[in-house]
């Protein structure tokens, strides 16, 4: 089952982890606008169901995991960079798989049951620990040349990274189109297209979806259909909502063929 854990946060990790290329507009892009010594608070949900029938009758796996991530912006440079403290707060993890419960909850230990001793193993070691994060003006991370790569849902680093990522770069405008690539650490290489579906005073709105015309499935995953919808605060660039769904097919020594249906979201507590 904790090889089964690592496929799992892997997968869920590559649905929302993602880098791009730069792209400038002529017109005013959504930009991150957050005030130096500020303090925010983000929840990532993510549920997942797998079957192993392409009618999706027959469970066998369903997990809900939660992870609280706060965050201090420590300094905001001149030309608009921002470096950012950040630390995974919090982990809850309830799993079936096979008949074979899981329960972990970092903030409740008296609640982690034996088989959740094995997530415990694996999140216990990053909780409360601080990372610092560089980031420019339009929230792509800058990557630090001498850092080892990390592989997606194994340290703090990489769970952390998951809630930051590039701002879509196009004019905020009614219709208009965004390619986001996505990073090179994902399980599947495969562009997100974002379009501005709103735009009033206070939010921006994009949906987005996988251009499967550009996917390049692996042994792992293969047939992935994902999108949703992300909500900005237009003044300071803040991500206030995203959610993605995603299905997809897959395969592995763990769990064989397999059809998942996932749901992430992230929200902003504060």
């Amino acid at each position: 089952m904790k090889k089964a854990l690592s496929l799992i946060v892997v997968t869920q990790a590559f649905l929302l982890l993602s880098g791009c290329s730069s792209l400038f507009m002529k017109s005013d892009p959504l930009t991150l606008n957050l005030e130096q010594g500020s303090t925010h608070n983000l929840v990532q949900e993510t549920n997942v169901q797998a079957f192993s029938d392409a009618t999706m009758t027959d469970e066998v796996m369903n997990m809900k995991m939660t992870i609280m991530v706060d965050y201090t912006v420590s300094k905001v440079a001149e030309n608009g960079n921002l470096t950012v403290d950040a630390k995974v707060s919090a982990v809850k993890l309830k799993q079936n798989m096979s008949g074979m419960g899981m329960n972990y909850d970092s903030q409740n230990p008296d609640s982690t049951d034996e088989n959740g001793e094995m997530a415990s193993e694996h999140f216990d070691p990053i909780i409360n620990q601080m990372v610092i994060v560089n980031l420019d003006k339009y929230g792509e991370i800058i990557k630090d040349e001498n850092a080892e790569p990390a592989v997606p849902g194994t340290n703090p680093e990489s769970l952390i990274k998951q809630v930051f990522s590039k701002l879509p770069g196009c004019e905020l405008k009614v219709g208009a189109i965004w390619i986001q690539e996505m990073d090179s650490t994902s399980t599947v290489e495969a562009p997100m297209i974002y379009t501005v579906e709103s735009v009033d005073k206070d939010k921006v709105t994009f949906t987005f979806t996988i251009d499967k015309s550009k996917s390049k499935d692996t042994d792992a995953i293969s047939d992935l259909q994902s999108g949703g919808k992300a909500i900005y605060n237009r003044k300071t660039g803040k991500l206030i909502e995203t959610t993605n769904n995603s299905t997809m097919k897959g395969n592995s020594p763990q769990m064989g063929e397999f059809y998942m249906v996932s749901t992430t979201s992230i929200k902003a507590v504060k």
